[in-house]
């Protein structure tokens, strides 16, 4: 029988398999005696994400299973974290159960969820902080302030960045505002857009890329020489400058990395 292990931030699950083998020991008497012991096999440690059925040591019906198991715990974290931000309550990892003793230390604790097995979700969110300012709420009335200061048409805003000589803030202001909107989901980065929402952001960014080429009759390759991968370096800055874009390149929930960054701050 296999059996399966969540990390604690709830991006690899370990699947163990037990077995039973008799083993002979010797007694203080000189007595030898024959016992059962079991034996706990380590058989896949991989992401959350990962194709079940393709572990070797998995039947079918434990493959279907624990992807069941696994998708329902990570609904479940993201309401728990949904559920804290309604009440004005942020930041805090999930709590995944080490052993028995878990049951008592949080069976007051909100969202606790009783008979849990080890190595599952058990409900709460430890170490959240109360706020009187959602960051949601923050994050929204920002781009709020920011749309108004576009005065109605992004061509003032872009004259004005061209005169500073900052064109390129032009841009990455509205990428800022992005990642502010990203900031305030539940789930990972890669699920802050849908498919579809990051294909039209796709779609605009080869439609700026065919204006600078094909409309103002630059070569790539000029570009670049230009460039020179300074935009890798943004990027990487980007990446460090905020707690609205502390979880960029990261596989973790959003939540997660924003509790971090904040207890970082502290």
């Amino acid at each position: 029988m296999a059996y399966m292990k969540l990390n604690a931030d709830l991006t690899e699950v370990t699947f163990t398999q037990s077995r039973n083998k008799k083993e002979e020991v010797q007694l203080m008497s000189g007595e030898m005696l024959n016992r059962n012991v079991t034996e706990n096999t380590v058989i896949a440690q991989v992401p959350v994400t990962a194709d079940l059925s393709k572990i070797d040591g998995l039947t079918d019906d434990e493959a279907i299973r624990f992807r069941k198991s696994i998708d329902q715990q990570i609904v479940e974290v993201n309401e728990a974290f949904a559920n804290n931000a309604k009440n004005g309550i942020f930041g805090g990892y999930p709590v995944i159960k080490k052993t028995k003793k878990d049951d008592e230390k949080y069976a007051n604790h909100f969202g606790y969820k009783p008979g849990r097995k080890i190595g599952e979700f058990i409900g709460v969110v430890e170490g959240a902080k109360f706020r009187t300012t959602p960051v949601s709420v923050a994050a929204i009335e920002k781009r709020a302030v920011n749309q108004e200061a576009d005065l109605s048409t992004n061509k003032s805003y872009f004259v004005t960045k061209k005169e500073e000589g900052n064109i390129s803030e032009f841009l990455t202001d509205r990428i800022m505002e992005i990642c502010d909107y990203m900031a305030t989901t539940q789930g990972t980065a890669n699920q802050a857009l849908t498919i579809e929402e990051v294909g039209a952001l796709f779609k605009a960014e080869r439609l700026l890329f065919l204006l600078v080429t094909q409309g103002l009759g630059y070569k790539q390759k000029e570009l670049e020489d230009v460039a020179n991968n300074e935009h890798r370096t943004m990027f990487d800055d980007l990446v460090k400058s905020s707690r609205s874009t502390c979880y960029l390149r990261s596989t973790r929930l959003i939540p997660a990395m924003l509790a971090e960054y904040d207890a970082k701050q502290q």
